[in-house]
């Protein structure tokens, strides 16, 4: 079944180019979950500010509640990976893995005690003995705050076993704030400091469940995440990166097909969003978006949308350029998206190297194997509507895995 917000999406294609500028923004990735156990709200312990190496032992107060979802044998994830159609871009898998469900304090975006959810994906088996690298996955946007990624036949989490967990990596994938089981009232979209935080606090949380297990591992960390998850991959670096809090030394980042210049890609169409919004105002479509963003961004969502020096004060607070990062940095994304513009690559790692950081940048559309697997040249823009959420992210993950992860195996 279409998820609303896509037909609206594919509706206003044509009568509203600002409409579908914003809905792309805040938009990333459209899907659906089951709904996880509830989590109840706890308040966070403090994390230490002691400047320290990852040989910090890890806080059993970071982990609420845990529970073994299911168990995903070689063989079923070769299997998802054939249905999916990624079985040749994937390769075979080398480990079982243990999906986990948890439960975890953390803080909302004024400091208040709130929780989590997520998933942490543990490898085992002959071929895939420890100590493991952590990767910490953001996910793409969905509009289903019941979505958890601790379910074994969602899309993302089957491509993260796919992809990474069957290769030997623990991946730690948050829910966000908001979404799963999390009792925060809404999901703080875009908000590059939140979802900072509570990535981090997901992992303290996956390193107190492998102690739990006793899963020795390796102390490296790496990030990774697609669409809205690569920003949020990027602001977790750089937060890493800025305030370094003890136990966390950050080996790389790959992101893929993120916003990362949020007021950059709007800054020419800003002008477009009242008028847009008054002209579709009485129609279904314009109060099924306003009725999910609201869902998402809390009750002032229609001023922000609606006034377009709240929504540039926003996205400049919220975009993740202009800083320096240390670690090396991969992004990958496909230059024809439609959805989450390609700029925003081309300028992160225009930004990044300019400040001589150790930025990669890769263009899916460029590389000679991929060839066969994409859109053909010169198929309109109005025929790429799979191209962001099923074309390219089983590329970038082969991209990602291949030219990163095995790095720090």
């Amino acid at each position: 079944m279409t998820h609303p917000l896509c037909a609206a999406r594919r509706a206003s294609r044509d009568a509203a180019p600002a409409l579908a500028l914003l809905t792309a923004l805040l938009l990333a990735a459209c899907g659906s979950g089951d709904d996880p156990p509830p989590a109840p709200a706890a308040a966070a312990p403090a994390p230490s500010t002691v400047l320290g190496t990852t040989q910090v032992a890890p806080d059993p107060a970071w982990l609420g509640a845990t529970n073994p979802v299911a168990v995903l044998g070689k063989a079923a994830i070769e299997a998802a990976n054939q249905a999916r159609g990624w079985a040749a871009l994937s390769g075979p898998a080398r480990c079982d893995v243990t999906l986990h469900a948890i439960s975890h304090p953390t803080v909302g975006p004024k400091g208040e005690a709130t929780d989590a959810t997520g998933a942490v994906l543990v490898p085992s088996g002959p071929d895939c003995p420890g100590p493991y690298t952590i990767v910490s996955y953001s996910r793409g946007t969905d509009l289903d705050r019941s979505r958890s990624m601790a379910v074994p036949d969602d899309r993302e989490t089957q491509a993260i076993a796919g992809f990474f967990a069957s290769r030997g990596f623990v991946v730690v994938a948050s829910d966000y704030l908001g979404y799963g089981g999390s009792s925060y009232r809404f999901h703080p979209y875009l908000q590059a400091e939140s979802v900072a935080r509570t990535n981090l606090d997901a992992i303290r949380a996956s390193r107190a469940l492998l102690s739990r297990l006793g899963v020795a591992e390796s102390g490296r960390l790496v990030l990774t995440g697609y669409s809205q998850g690569g920003h949020a991959a990027l602001a977790t670096q750089r937060a890493i990166e800025r305030d370094r809090p003890a136990g966390f030394a950050l080996s790389a980042t790959g992101a893929m097909s993120g916003p990362y210049d949020l007021a950059g890609t709007l800054a020419g169409n800003a002008a477009l969003l009242p008028m847009t919004l008054v002209s579709l105002g009485d129609s279904s479509i314009a109060r099924s978006i306003e009725l999910r963003l609201g869902d998402l961004l809390a009750d002032n969502v229609l001023d922000l949308v609606r006034d377009r020096d709240s929504v540039g004060r926003y996205l400049t607070t919220n975009s993740v350029l202009g800083w320096t990062p240390i670690a090396p940095m991969l992004l990958c994304a496909g230059s024809r998206n439609p959805v989450v513009s390609y700029g925003n690559t081309a300028n992160a790692v225009a930004d990044f190297v300019s400040r001589g950081s150790a930025v990669t940048g890769v263009d899916v559309e460029q590389v000679a194997a991929f060839k066969p697997l994409l859109p053909p040249a010169g198929t309109p823009v109005g025929e790429l509507g799979a191209y962001h959420q099923g074309t390219v992210p089983p590329l970038c993950f082969q991209v990602v895995r291949d030219r990163v992860l095995t790095a720090y195996r």
